[in-house]
């Protein structure tokens, strides 16, 4: 029963985590960018806040949903090449 709890929460936490990743992401979101712009004084600066803040939120998102992103990009990209070969070879 423990370890299902633990499983939901980390859940709950792998979809928070990557809600806050995308959330962070430096496309767009004025208010947040505005106040952080006139804080560093700087675009760049604030873009790299955004980039540094959205990549720690989607790193917390592949731990809490233990999914290994090189695993994952592995196996799409077999996927995508055997799609790709059916597609093309027939």
């Amino acid at each position: 029963m423990e370890t299902n709890k633990k499983k939901v929460r980390n859940e709950r936490l792998a979809t928070l985590s990557l809600m806050l990743c995308l959330f962070f992401n430096p496309l767009g979101y004025d208010a947040i960018f505005k106040a952080i712009l006139d804080l560093t004084g700087s675009y760049w600066h604030t873009v790299l806040v955004f980039y540094l803040i959205a990549g720690s939120f989607l790193g917390f998102y592949f731990y809490f949903s233990r999914i290994n992103p090189l695993n994952a990009i592995y196996k799409w990209g077999v996927e995508f090449i055997g799609k790709a070969k059916r597609l093309f070879v027939r």
